[in-house]
């Protein structure tokens, strides 16, 4: 990645780089990572491909939009929006209730932050809590909060979440 500028600035105290680039690629992101869409439900995507797939009715509904990952690195990046560059399987990538599974590319934001480990547990925390009914269902989640608390390194976090 050829960074054009990098800016050290503070936010609520803590040290933050901000990494300006023309265009941020998918490539770039290093998986696994967690995807937030919302304060209670985030997705740990393994690869690539979990990311830029998903189904016409999904895209159209605005999926991608302001979406949120955390990547194994520790970096923060933003989905502006997403567009379809193709069908994936047999029928165009219809199925039997008449959607279509499609290929995405992604637009990134430019800018790119750097994520402090303990921030992005915090977050994972806060999503546990304000998502009590959806997690709590599971039967595990004490042991899941204990997990997220012990990790000491980003992927390390993420591996440990991922199959939720």
């Amino acid at each position: 990645m050829t960074i054009s500028q990098v800016v050290v600035g503070a936010i609520k105290g803590r040290s933050i780089r901000l990494i300006n680039n023309v265009f941020i690629q998918a490539m770039e992101v290093k998986y696994p990572a967690i995807l937030f869409d919302s304060p209670t439900i985030f997705e740990v995507v393994e690869r690539e491909e979990q990311l830029t797939i998903c189904s016409k009715t999904a895209l159209r509904r605005g999926y991608y939009k302001k979406l949120r990952i955390f990547d194994s690195s520790g970096r923060s990046y933003l989905i502006n929006s997403a567009k379809k560059i193709g069908t994936l399987g047999r029928f165009w990538g219809y199925n039997f209730f008449l959607n279509q599974t499609v290929r995405v590319e992604l637009e990134f934001s430019k800018k790119v932050e750097e994520t402090f480990l303990e921030d992005l547990k915090e977050k994972i925390l806060n999503a546990f809590d304000k998502g009590r009914n959806f997690w709590g269902s599971r039967g595990d989640l004490p042991e899941l909060k204990k997990l997220v608390r012990e990790a000491k390194t980003h992927f390390e976090l993420i591996q440990r979440l991922v199959g939720l």
